[in-house]
């Protein structure tokens, strides 16, 4: 059982940071494991948040994790894990489930499974920053975030000097924005109305290329504009690496890296999306060839 107090601050002494951390790890009789902690968050003022501009408090809150394990000396072994959290003034919050398991197959082949779901909401996510004026409008926004990857490892010993490793991951991030709002004059108030002025329905439209436009003035004349943030981001990465140690500390390496990157529809359910559309795009692969020698020996 251990206890953390973490404490920040900047080159003026400003106090930036300050949390606690409590968890426990037990492992009982039957190598059957269990794990759960606890974090809170009293203050957070990032001076990264807003990148280049003021300083801007981050909601105080707190976070809880679990994770059990199953017996260690099994074959197969089983690790689910969850993680919830949320800000006090309810701004943010987000919840990950997954788990991690391992399977030796035989002495020579290990294979690893990690599936990880990921939701979250925060009010005060940075979208961009424009110039209006003789100052800097920095804008944010509520984004909800839906991650979903799955990371798949395969480890075989053909002989002590030659193995084979793979590691694959298809990967998808999706987010949608609303609500935006602009930085206060004063960025590090207390209360989230204090730090951020909301736009209304009638200071923020948007145009044909679905950019939005923002009457601050409400003049009918738009005073700057920025793009839509919303996302839909999918890759897939896996590398095969074949590992022969031909001499003592001497090696050669083969490696064969695949990868895609594409874009999908923000509004489409994030399954089916990764699904449909991950193959859409370029694959790119790649080869490379290491070897080693140790000349003294």
């Amino acid at each position: 059982w251990n206890q953390n107090v973490y404490m920040n601050w900047d080159w003026s002494i400003r106090a930036l940071g300050r949390s606690y951390n409590t968890n426990t790890h037990m492992q009982f009789k039957n190598f059957w494991s269990l794990s759960s902690g606890l974090s809170i968050e009293q203050q957070d003022i990032s001076t990264t948040t807003l990148r280049g501009g003021p300083a801007l408090r981050r909601p105080a809150g707190f976070s809880i994790f679990a994770q059990i394990g199953t017996n260690n000396t099994k074959k197969l072994r089983l690790f689910p894990y969850v993680q919830t959290g949320r800000s006090y003034d309810g701004t943010v919050a987000g919840t990950s489930l997954g788990m991690f398991s391992q399977w030796q197959v035989v002495p020579a082949l290990s294979l690893s499974l990690i599936p990880e779901l990921e939701r979250s909401r925060r009010n005060d996510q940075y979208v961009d920053q424009v110039e209006h004026g003789t100052k800097w409008v920095y804008l944010n926004s509520r984004v909800d975030q839906r991650t979903l990857s799955v990371t798949l490892r395969a480890t075989y010993s053909i002989t002590p000097n030659l193995t084979i490793q793979y590691y694959g991951q298809p990967f998808i991030a999706t987010g949608q924005y609303q609500a935006f709002n602009r930085v206060s004059d004063d960025p590090t108030a207390r209360t989230f109305d204090d730090r951020f002025v909301l736009f209304s329905s009638s200071q923020i439209s948007r145009d044909e290329d679905n950019d939005y436009l923002v009457d601050e003035d409400i003049d009918g004349t738009t005073d700057y504009r920025f793009s839509n943030p919303d996302f839909n981001v999918m890759q897939f990465r896996s590398n095969m690496v074949a590992r022969w140690e031909y001499l003592p500390n001497s090696e050669i390496f083969l490696v064969w890296s695949q990868g895609v990157t594409t874009t999908g529809d923000p509004a489409q359910a994030i399954l089916s999306s990764l699904t449909d559309d991950l193959f859409g795009g370029e694959i790119r692969n790649t080869f490379l060839v290491k070897a080693t020698y140790r000349w003294v020996r």
